[in-house]
Formats: C-alpha cells, structure tokens, sequence
C-alpha cells in the first residue's frame, strides 16, 4: 500500500527479486519473522518430461532445488509437485515441507504435514464434504483433547456450602475457622453464629430459591451471615456498600432479593440506592433466643437440594448489562476438593479474605479455609492493598495462602515467609511474575469465570522459566473444549475458543434465558450436557496444558 500505482506497474511484466519488492514495499521489519509474508505454498504443475515442452532451441531439464538441509527464508514453504503416468493423466502430488527449525520442533513440522494429507484425502476421496465435516485430527490426538485430557472423573464429598461446613465442624470443632482484628472463632463458634442467624431467616420466611442481599462490611460477623442464608436454603447476593448507588440499585431491582442483611454502619448506603427494599439491620438484632443447632430439612420452608442457588454474582457489565450468574452447590464439593488438594490446604493454613465478596474467587477463598480445617483471615480494609501492604497484613495474621490477580501481586512490595501458597487468577499471568515469587513456595495460576463455580483449571506448581504461564488443566469432575467456529477440536498448538463443561456449571443468568441459552448451549460431546462459551481463545499445549492467548470478541481487560 506503500508504494504508488506507477512504481507497481513498472514491474507489471517483470520478474522482481523478492529483496527489491521488500524494499519498494517497506513493510514494519521484525526479527522474528518474514517482512512480508510467514507461509508459503508452492505448486509445480508443469509437464515433467522433456519432450513435453515446445522452447524451440532450447533443452529443457530439471533443475535440482538444493540440499534437503537448505535455510528456511519463511517460516513454513510447502512445495507441491504434480505427476502424470505416460498417458498424461493425473497420478498424484508429492511434496516436502521446509521449517524453520528456530520456530517450530521436527515432531511439530510432522504434524502439519500428516493433517495436511489427511485432510486432502478426505477432500479427494469426496469432493462435497463440507469444510465443518473435514478431521484435521487424528484419533490419538481427538482421544487425549477430547477424554483423555478431560479425564477428571473423581469421587468428592458432594452437598452444599453450609452442609460441608458442618461436616468439617463435627472433624475440628476446637480449630480456628475465622480470626478479625483482635478476636478469633472457633468452628463450633462460627457454626452456632450461622444457625442462630438461619433460624433467624426462617422465621421470615426465607428458603430455598429466594436470594438474600448481604451488604456489610468486612468482619467475622460477615462469614456468618453468609453461612446462616446457605443454611437457610437460600443464596447469597453480595452487595459492596461501596459500589456506586446506581449499580446497587439496579442488582436489588433486577435479582429482587427477599431482603437485605445490612448493619448500621452500611443501611445509608442502602437507603440512598433504594430506600423501600426491605432489610435486616444485623447489629440491632437480638439472636440470643434461637438455637444454634444446624437447621435441617424440617425446619426450612422447603427441602434444599444441590441445584438450589449457593449464590448469585454479578457481571461488571464490561460486555454490556451487568448479569446476575445464578451459581448453585453442584459443583462446591469439586471447588473445594480441587483447592484443597493442589493448594495444599487444611488444618494449620491460614487463608487470606483477600477478594471483595462481589467477585467469586471469594467463595473460594471461603472454601479452602473453612472446608479444610483451616482459618479464614478476615483483615479489615485498611490493611489490605491498596490501602496496606501485602508484606505487613501476611505477617501479621501468619497468612500461609493467598489468591489474588496478577496484577495485584505485581504491586506487592514483600510477602511473609509465612506465606508458602500463592494462587493468582482472574487475568492473564506474566512469566516475570512466576520468576518474582515462585522460589520457595507453591505457585499456581487458576482460571475460571463466574459462570463456572469460580474455578474450572488450575495449572501444577509453577517454577521460574516457563515461559508462557498456563492456566493448567481441568479441576475435578470439570472438562474443558477448546474447539473451532463448527465446534470440532482443534489440535495442540492450533488456538481456538474454550469452552467448560461439567459439574461446576453455572444454572445460567438470572431472568435471562436468552441470554443463558446463547452462552450455555448443548455439549456434542456428552449427551444431555451443557457448555459454556467462554468467549476466550486458548490452545492446548504438547503434553496437555491448557494456554490462554486473547479474546474471541473486542473485550479488553484491564487489571482483571
């Protein structure tokens, strides 16, 4: 485009070197690649023989192209040769691939060149195949990225949030499960403050399918609400008073919650987002008269089944409206599982409430600590980024495993040496991070959107020289697909969009089901499941680690 009409047509009828049309064209130069161009194909199909060619005065030969270990100027050069029989008639195409070795490993060259003929076969052999019915994969390859990747399978304690809780409470019911500033509950504490708190909700009617807002501040005071409306049987909605007036507002319009659990401190900013929602002020209440024991099912207004919502999170709207992910407690068991086990969790860890109560990685939060035997570390706000140091708040409370963005920890000036788990998700994750903070301790990079229970992969223990960080593989009883624009698998190494199956699923968007069905649509690779679109293009790498490389639409993100 930069060179003029008449430059281009003093050329028109000749043969240009192609060092003289790089310098007409001037393209951006760059050392890891061709200027113009990074594929070629080239097919010779003149006559082979001799005498097939009519040069008066000339003797036509072969001439031989070089030396099988000749330089490679592009990238890839697939050179195609066509042969006839003596008759003249076609008898078939041989070629050769040329790589560049310092861009691609000889295993990898095969590959293209065996999908290459496999897909050329099959066009052969029907020439109406539509392009969405042609397999560029093999059927070890479809195997590994299909099922064999996506071997998960594994038997977990299944019930929901409060229930799993209880199961640990009757293990360690002396442990720490939350310490705040300056005190510190036990889990048989914690538990009876739940109960007393569900009972509470019962009494007003709340159970399973209502939605109870949750709009404190951070205190242990807070965990216990939140437990108390699971065993209720209802979900959560988290609302931070902090948000502005009009996003607070819309999420008690649109999820229409039963009411709101407020406290004196936070009402105010209830009242100005929506003055008429009804609410319980949780510190003027009086719960010394109700049981602490568990509620069961004869207690609530109905019984609470795993497909009940657990919570309801809702979007930033950074794609357009914010949506309200109606997550249930089908898949907590397998968050819980996954986390406990590759984040090394249980009695003695120490979990950091790092995350706001709006956004879902603090639900995971919440199960490590609390389904484990270990303790959540509730700090106030002014100890937390950005209003504290990470150093300062992890020594203080003796923290043992963090989970935050990337780019939060990029921020950090120092961890404790207590510190000896670190999980990162919610963005893309630098290498140099993983160089920063991997000596010494667990590093893990996680991914998963609200729509999936939190987490869906989770990547091993990180060291420094990964190179590009992956987001690792699915966690229990969860499959991931990463597939083209026809839904067929794409092979390793080939970027195509993901998309999660599997138990941790979310129900969809609330009073959105359009919306749901164009996001979560049918699995064409498990009858009568779902997936979800996750709008992310990732590629599987050779020994099956998922990486993820962009977005599949204009979405941008910005520090998470």
């Amino acid at each position: 485009s930069r060179v003029r009409e008449t430059d281009l047509a003093a050329y028109a009828h000749q043969d240009v070197p192609f060092e003289r049309l790089v310098d007409e064209l001037n393209p951006t130069r760059s050392l890891s690649r061709n200027p113009l161009f990074q594929v070629m194909l080239v097919l010779q199909n003149l006559p082979e023989a001799q005498g097939q060619w009519d040069l008066p005065g000339l003797r036509v030969a072969p001439l031989d192209e070089g030396p099988a270990d000749a330089t490679a100027r592009f990238d890839l050069s697939l050179t195609l040769v066509e042969h006839r029989d003596e008759t003249g008639a076609p008898a078939g195409l041989i070629g050769g691939l040329l790589y560049a070795a310092d861009l691609f490993d000889e295993s990898t060259a095969q590959a293209l060149a065996q999908r290459l003929v496999r897909v050329l076969e099959q066009v052969a052999s029907d020439p109406s195949v539509r392009l969405s019915q042609v397999e560029v994969l093999d059927e070890v390859e479809r195997e590994a990225v299909l099922w064999g990747w996506n071997d998960t399978a594994a038997g977990v304690a299944e019930g929901t949030f409060g229930g799993l809780f209880e199961a640990q409470v009757a293990l360690t019911p002396d442990a720490v499960a939350v310490i705040g500033a300056g005190r510190s509950w036990s889990y048989a504490e914690l538990d009876a403050a739940a109960n007393r708190i569900a009972h509470e909700l019962m009494g007003r009617g709340v159970g399973p399918e209502d939605l109870v807002g949750v709009m404190m501040e951070r205190s242990p005071e807070l965990i216990a609400v939140l437990l108390g409306v699971g065993k209720a049987g209802a979900g959560y909605l988290p609302i931070d008073p902090r948000h502005p007036a009009s996003r607070i507002a819309f999420m008690l319009d649109d999820a229409a919650p039963v009411l709101t659990v407020c406290t004196t401190t936070t009402e105010p900013s209830l009242s100005a987002a929506a003055a008429d929602a009804p609410r319980v002020v949780f510190d003027l209440l009086d719960l010394s008269g109700l049981p602490g024991t568990a509620p069961s099912d004869a207690d609530r207004v109905a019984p609470l089944h795993l497909d009940h919502p657990a919570y309801v999170i809702y979007t930033s709207g950074s794609t357009g409206t914010p949506k309200g992910v109606v997550v249930s407690h089908r898949g907590v068991g397998s968050l819980a599982a996954a986390h406990i086990a590759r984040l090394g969790a249980g009695g003695g860890a120490r979990v950091l409430q790092f995350t706001s109560l709006s956004f879902d990685v603090a639900f995971a939060e919440f199960c490590t600590a609390l389904l484990s035997g270990g303790a959540l570390v509730v700090a106030g706000s002014e100890m937390l980024p950005p209003y504290g140091s990470l150093g300062e708040v992890t020594a203080a409370f003796g923290v043992t495993h963090l989970m935050m963005p990337p780019s939060v920890l990029a921020a950090a000036d120092d961890l404790a040496p207590s510190v000896r788990t670190v999980s990162v998700a919610g963005e893309v994750c630098p290498s140099s991070l993983v160089e920063r903070w991997a000596e010494g301790r667990r590093f893990v990079n996680a991914y998963g959107p609200t729509e999936a229970t939190v987490i869906a992969t989770m990547s091993g223990p990180l060291s420094a020289g990964v190179g590009a960080v992956p987001i690792g593989r699915p966690i229990e009883n969860t499959r991931t697909y990463i597939l083209d624009d026809h839904l067929r698998p794409v092979p390793p190494g080939v970027t195509g969009e993901l998309y999660l199956a599997g138990a941790g699923l979310a129900r969809g968007y609330a009073k959105r089901p359009a919306l749901t069905a164009e996001r979560f649509v049918a699995c064409p690779f498990a009858l009568g499941e779902r997936m979800y679109r996750t709008g992310d293009l990732a590629y599987w790498t050779a020994d099956g680690q998922i990486v993820v490389s962009g977005r599949a639409d204009d979405q941008v993100k910005i520090r998470g």
